[in-house]
């Protein structure tokens, strides 16, 4: 992989104009540092003073490869991702993205020598045609010289953040839901735009026994299946870790089968519970993430069981589980 920053020293003489940090990462088939670098024009103080920018091109998949800007200024922090074949062109873009935030002038200068295509009208419908027709673009005269037109691509839809989807795979460990420890897997789907984030989440918990003192031979077999919907904000730590914060409400239902009996019967009932959680996400790649996790669980529904002339059993009464689960995501 490749790194580059750009840093400025302070010497003592004059004061030197404020450069801004820049951090390229990418693979060993893309431009290197010093080719990225000659695509950004020589900074001003008074634009590029406190900007930070992290540039990552990912590992070529399916024959193409993945950019993801991280940008932070004074104002706020962006983010900016784009997928191509070819990383010369994704090196182009992202020193074009950089500029146009922070150097418009300079990319008008850019623009201002490369080939321009003026729009022309279309002719006038005649009868019998499906659609108007266009005639080819025209040379544009630029002072003495004569630039041929190139016809120009079509615009993607505009987009200031783009969506990003994962999917978490992981387990969950405390103590909320059924007596002793709630160990079991889950299953999560996330969107984000900007700061917002929504999740949906299925969580399964293995199954536990609970006994009574006075007759140690009957019992409960108690396991539990449900889902939860939450929403929050996702607070940007550095450019790999972040902090999302939401609350939300789960349901599930527990089932219950009576242990030591002649004739034990199983019953299903719901539960319901209301719930804050906090995460650690740490992202070495724009794909992938490790989340580490806490949530406080409130018991709102709490179903309680007996067993013949023991009981009634009520669980669900709320506490805190702790999660860790992995990430794959992309974005559209």
């Amino acid at each position: 992989m490749l790194a580059l920053g750009l840093v400025v020293g302070v010497p003592t003489g004059e004061p030197s104009p404020s450069v801004p940090t820049i951090r390229w990462d990418a693979p060993s088939s893309c431009p290197s540092v010093e080719a990225f670098e000659a695509r950004i024009p020589d900074p001003s103080a008074e634009r590029w003073a406190d900007v930070s920018a992290h540039v990552r091109v990912s590992e070529p998949r399916g024959g193409g490869y993945g950019l993801e800007i991280t940008l932070r200024t004074a104002a706020g922090y962006s983010t900016r991702q784009a997928q191509a074949q070819d990383c010369e062109v994704l090196a182009d873009a992202a020193a074009l993205i950089l500029l146009t935030f922070v150097e418009p002038i300079a990319v008008v200068e850019i623009l201002d020598a490369a080939p321009v295509v003026l729009p022309t009208p279309t002719d006038a419908w005649r009868p019998g045609a499906s659609e108007p027709t266009s005639p080819p673009p025209r040379p544009v005269r630029r002072g003495t010289a004569v630039v041929e037109p190139v016809a120009p691509p079509p615009s993607p839809r505009a987009r200031t953040e783009p969506d990003r989807f994962g999917v978490r795979a992981g387990a969950a460990l405390g103590q909320a839901t059924l007596p002793g420890l709630d160990v079991g897997p889950t299953l999560a789907l996330g969107w984000q735009r900007g700061l917002l984030r929504l999740d949906a989440m299925a969580l399964a918990l293995l199954p536990r026994r609970r006994t009574f003192e006075e007759r140690p031979e009957v019992g409960l077999r108690l396991w539990m299946t449900g889902g939860a919907l939450s929403g929050g904000l996702t607070m940007p730590i550095s450019d790999h870790l972040e902090l999302p914060l939401g609350v939300g409400v789960e349901v599930a239902t527990v089932v219950a089968t009576g242990r030591g009996v002649s004739r034990p019967r199983t019953i299903v009932r719901p539960w319901v519970a209301a719930f804050g959680a906090a995460h650690l996400v740490w992202r070495p790649t724009p794909r992938w993430g490790l989340w580490l996790g806490v949530a406080s669980v409130v018991g709102l529904a709490r179903p309680s069981f007996t067993v013949s002339d023991q009981g009634p059993v009520a669980v669900g009464a709320g506490g805190f589980r702790g999660m860790l689960s992995v990430e794959w995501a992309w974005a559209r």
